[in-house]
């Protein structure tokens, strides 16, 4: 390691040659110090050369193990997780295009899927990681409270700058007037004109108490009075209410297995390549 370090900062070193040998450009100064652009750069360029440096020691001690171990990736997870990227970008043009933004291309990005997994593979045969369903029963029964659905209402709201005008929509919706549609007509914000005043699912916890103890008695369907907020006055609305509610075992039990093998894989990753460097002949060439 300290071989790797010396090189690096040779590395460095060398690199700043040509740069020295020009005006330094400022970046800051310190009490009539100068510290330059130039330092800078090579400051980052240190901290992120020795990081990268023992990423890629790493993952290359971790495939030579899972080649040992005759472990290689699968082909339809490998699929199933690029086709995931592809829809986050909605589509694999989009995907496609931001690769490119960053010089990677789709065999780039489908060759590191690979690889992650290869890696994942070495690790759980290696460790022997098995997660079953008496492990996931056990984390549910421990940690039900963090499980549980947070409490939540779904909220509509009308403002406006003045109480009067306040006052004339409540007056309105008392006699029978769409929330919604006084909202997109008379509302003096415009998202909630556009929306319609919907503000989606607020969770208990996130509102002031004050207003949080108004609209968590409402029941869906009803409103409340005229409340100051912020620069004006509001009418909050519920539209829908789900209480705090703990999910039925069957229901988490594949999410809570495959957090539990995360944990358990990332323990035996860091034991693994422990393990791999200290037998390992790692040189620095420059």
């Amino acid at each position: 390691m300290k071989k790797m370090l010396s090189t690096l900062c040779a590395a460095v070193l060398t690199a700043g040659t040509a740069a020295a040998a020009q005006k330094p450009t400022v970046a800051v100064t310190v009490n009539g110090s100068l510290v330059t652009a130039e330092e800078v750069s090579r400051r980052l360029w240190w901290n992120a050369a020795e990081r990268t440096m023992q990423d890629l020691v790493d993952e290359e001690l971790l495939l030579q193990e899972a080649r040992r171990l005759g472990v290689k990736p699968s082909a339809e997870e490998a699929a199933t997780r690029l086709k995931a990227i592809a829809d986050s970008y909605n589509g694999e043009k989009e995907m496609e295009k931001a690769l490119k933004g960053i010089g990677y291309s789709r065999s780039d990005l489908k060759a590191l899927i690979e690889r992650q997994l290869s890696i994942r593979g070495a690790v759980i045969k290696w460790a022997a990681i098995k997660v079953g369903d008496d492990q996931a029963k056990v984390f549910y029964d421990a940690n039900k409270d963090s499980l549980a659905s947070r409490e939540t209402v779904r909220l509509r709201q009308f403002f406006t700058a003045g109480r009067e005008e306040a006052e004339d929509a409540l007056r309105l919706l008392n006699t029978g007037a769409d929330f919604a549609t006084l909202a997109m007509l008379k509302a003096s914000d415009e998202n909630l004109k556009r929306t319609g005043g919907d503000l989606g699912y607020i969770n208990r916890g996130v509102l002031v108490p004050e207003l949080e103890k108004e609209v968590f008695a409402l029941t869906p369907g009803k409103y409340t009075g005229v409340i100051p907020t912020g620069a004006g006055f509001s009418i909050f609305k519920s539209e829908d209410y789900r209480p705090r509610a703990v999910p039925e075992f069957e229901a988490v039990k594949e999410q809570i297995k495959a957090h539990l093998l995360g944990q358990a894989v990332s323990q035996a990753t860091r034991e693994l390549t422990a393990r791999l460097r200290q037998s390992a002949k790692i040189e620095v060439k420059r």
